[in-house]
């Protein structure tokens, strides 16, 4: 009923128009009541468009929101993102799935873990698998590459723990949310450290080295060499696989599924 009654308006404002011209006893009257006309009937114009562009923003937003989980930085899965994972789990084709440190993984979803309140404590792919740094931009979100962490090294597959943990090394604790984690890290490197998770995984091995994400500039993900990956009696990763990278994250902030 509103935009019909801005269009009623400019005809009527039309046919004002045709009759002040018709009138050429006063013109400079005339031309500035035309003025003022004209633009009653752009700014009428303008607000159709603007509403228009809004509805259009709105609804690209309400596509978009079904993949983000909006309780990100709660520590609290949301079951937009419970559904998602089952959905990508039961799909033959690859997930991408986001971590909330920035960390992109590409690849096909083979399960994961939820410990005893119902977060997810462990994702795990099968076949080729990419790690890249994610960097949301205004027009969607740009993938950076991580040497090596490409299809070549993940050619059977990933897994890596989710949550908060501490490191236990030379007698002393170390937690994941430190603000001082980055600084303290470093000088663990070709040691045998132990990270004991909240969600029951533990991690055993040698760090050999740790990669920072180039926009957060924060630890974003570990590497070690003979490594025993444990959830209680259930052995998620065994040294004789190869090198375990593990990404620095608390939760899965949002999956992408085709």
């Amino acid at each position: 009923m509103r935009t019909q009654s801005y269009y009623n308006r400019i005809k009527i404002i039309s046919r004002g128009l045709i009759v002040d011209l018709v009138d050429m006893q006063a013109p400079l009257i005339v031309l500035g009541k035309c003025a003022r006309q004209l633009l009653v009937v752009f700014g009428i114009f303008l607000s159709l468009q603007v509403a228009q562009a809004q509805q259009s923003c709105n609804s690209v937003f309400s596509e978009r929101v079904q993949y983000q989980d909006p309780s990100a930085g709660t520590r609290i899965v949301s079951k937009s993102i419970l559904r998602l994972l089952n959905r990508s789990a039961k799909s033959p084709d690859r997930a991408q799935v986001v971590i909330d440190n920035k960390i992109e993984i590409l690849g096909k979803l083979q399960g994961y873990a939820l410990d005893s309140k119902n977060q997810i404590a462990y994702v795990n792919f099968s076949g080729p698998t990419r790690l890249s740094n994610y960097h949301p931009t205004l027009d969607g979100y740009r993938a950076g590459k991580i040497t090596g962490q490409g299809e070549t090294q993940h050619a059977q597959g990933f897994g890596t723990a989710v949550g908060e943990f501490k490191i236990i090394a030379n007698g002393e604790s170390l937690a994941s949310t430190d603000h001082v984690f980055k600084l303290k890290v470093a000088p663990l490197v070709s040691n045998k450290i132990v990270l004991e998770f909240d969600n029951g995984v533990v991690v055993r091995g040698t760090l050999s080295s740790f990669n920072l994400h180039p926009a957060r500039n924060q630890v974003s993900i570990l590497s070690f060499t003979d490594c025993l990956v444990t959830r209680g009696d259930q052995v998620l990763f065994d040294p004789s696989w190869g090198t375990y990278d593990m990404i620095v994250g608390t939760q899965v902030s949002s999956v992408l599924v085709n």
